[in-house]
């Protein structure tokens, strides 16, 4: 399975897949003073909002080494506060995610490191355009976006993701799809799981009649990704090691889809 560095960074790796390379460990690094909080009137209720800390992109972060970027990432948030973007910044980040793909992905991980809720707005703005790339072009960034969302997210990104995965306009591209599905999955909306499961089935003798995507559209290569996230998320969220291997003859695949099925309906009849 072809894999894009920067994209495994934002993916959870299952066995039988390549980890990437760490990340290097946080350093050090003087934090910057938080925002003042706007005076607050003597009726209002409640505790004070958490500061947010300003957060200046880092200095080349598109032009950088992969290493160098790997630290630099590392080093920029690294409590993982919520932070607060300069307009400016937010307006280089997501032109970036319309450039080529090494940048908008950087991008995508810088967005989601800064924990800004304008970041999140952002990426699911980007998302939501529902962009149809070349069939035979791997959707990474779009991908790269759902994942990020399905890390930092809150209650209305699973809801959007989901609407994304399967509702009436659901995105374009099945790879991206699946990992909507798993990121609103990860963020404890488990109406995506029969989608999930129906990718596992697909191509065994198990496969659904009129599954919930177009069939035969998308390469081989698309396919074998969603089902590989379709299982590291269900496998995830049952608390079970992954069985399911995208690679393996389609009766084995049919055995573990039912068995994390399985897992799926106990975890659900064991919930308080």
């Amino acid at each position: 399975m072809r894999r894009i560095p920067l994209l495994a960074a934002l993916l959870t790796v299952g066995a039988g897949c390549r980890a990437p390379a760490p990340v290097p460990a946080p350093l050090a690094v003087p934090r910057p003073e938080p925002r003042a909080s706007e005076p607050r009137a003597a009726s209002e209720a409640g505790p004070e909002p958490p500061a947010r800390f300003e957060l200046a992109l880092p200095a080349g972060w598109s032009a950088l080494r992969p290493a160098a970027f790997e630290e630099a990432l590392a080093r920029w948030n690294p409590l993982g506060l919520p932070g607060a973007l300069e307009a400016r910044d937010l307006d280089d980040l997501v032109r970036a995610l319309d450039g080529g793909v090494d940048v908008a992905l950087r991008a995508v991980l810088l967005l989601a490191a800064s924990r800004a809720p304008e970041a999140r707005a952002a990426l699911r703005a980007r998302l939501e355009r529902r962009l149809r790339t070349a069939e035979a072009t791997f959707p990474a960034v779009d991908v790269a976006v759902a994942a990020a969302l399905g890390r930092v997210g809150e209650p209305a990104e699973a809801a959007a993701l989901e609407d994304l995965a399967r509702g009436r306009r659901p995105h374009p591209r099945l790879a991206v799809r699946a990992e909507c599905a798993a990121a609103s999955l990860a963020l404890g909306r488990a109406g995506t799981a029969p989608l999930l499961l129906a990718l596992l089935r697909e191509g065994t003798p198990a496969q659904a009649a009129r599954p919930a995507f177009p069939r035969g559209v998308e390469p081989l290569e698309s396919l074998g990704f969603a089902q590989w996230r379709a299982a590291e998320a269900l496998a995830q969220h049952v608390g079970v090691p992954n069985p399911y291997r995208p690679e393996a003859p389609a009766a084995e695949r049919a055995r573990a889809a039912q068995e994390l099925e399985r897992a799926l309906a106990a975890r659900t009849a064991n919930r308080p």
